[in-house]
């Protein structure tokens, strides 16, 4: 057909002439700009599923480079487990926190702190720094814990991966960030150093009869306390002491006296 075209190319009028030329460089055009298009398109990153401990099924990038805790605790684990992945922190550390860390994770960006009473994330900044997923700790998980991660997960678009922060969870809670993050091996070794320390106390607990009245103060004026069956007492549970702040309703922190 084309070599019809050309052949008697002479013979044609200039406007069907023009009007071939057109639809030729337009065919042209398609044939060039379609596989540019193609070729400058960002990559689609592979990825795995997970299911978190509170139960939900969590989809995220298959390596993890990048990750926030929206709480303090859920950064504690970060930082001992992956450090160089921790994007930011909760808040400014303080110069006696400071003694124990690093200077290059020192002034990390401060994104503030989802979790707790105090809710202070600058999710706009957040979001900006583009981790791959958001990990929360809860002590122990309830349901509010699941709508809160929900919640947060639709307002970033970000994956929510929630791990069980109690005492004589943390082993696990290890082994499960690191098939989030990659990293297994690490992660193997902090479920056994915590393993033995927790259940070496556990199991060496104060004989009945010798057991001490303790009070836990915190605050400015040490009038902050945490409760018995608290998420902040466990330890206190965890070798059998009798906490002087004795509730009948368990209080899920601490709590003013």
């Amino acid at each position: 057909l084309l070599g019809g075209i050309f052949m008697d190319v002479k013979k044609l009028p200039v406007k069907r002439l023009e009007a071939i030329i057109a639809v030729l460089l337009l065919i042209t055009s398609l044939v060039l700009i379609v596989p540019a298009q193609n070729l400058y398109a960002a990559p689609v990153k592979a990825t795995k599923t997970i299911v978190d401990m509170a139960g939900r099924t969590v989809t995220v990038n298959k390596t993890v480079t990048k990750v926030f805790g929206t709480g303090a605790n859920a950064t504690v684990y970060l930082y001992t487990l992956a450090p160089d992945k921790l994007i930011g922190t909760n808040y400014e550390f303080n110069s006696a926190e400071k003694a124990f860390i690093p200077k290059k994770y020192q002034n990390l960006p401060v994104f503030g702190n989802f979790s707790g009473s105090k809710t202070s994330t600058n999710l706009e900044a957040l979001i900006k720094a583009g981790p791959d997923v958001l990990v929360m700790a809860a002590s122990p998980i309830v349901q509010n814990d699941q709508e809160d991660a929900d919640k947060l997960q639709k307002q970033t678009g970000i994956p929510v991966f929630i791990i069980d922060g109690s005492l004589e969870k943390i082993p696990n809670a290890y082994l499960k960030l690191g098939e989030l993050l990659g990293e297994g091996a690490r992660a193997k070794k902090l479920y056994s150093y915590s393993f033995h320390a927790i259940n070496g106390v556990k199991y060496r607990a104060i004989p009945k009869g010798k057991q001490l009245t303790i009070f836990f103060g915190n605050g400015e004026k040490s009038l902050d306390t945490a409760p018995r069956g608290s998420s902040h007492g466990e330890a206190f549970d965890l070798v059998k002491a009798i906490n002087a702040a004795a509730l009948k309703n368990s209080a899920p922190g601490r709590i003013e006296v």
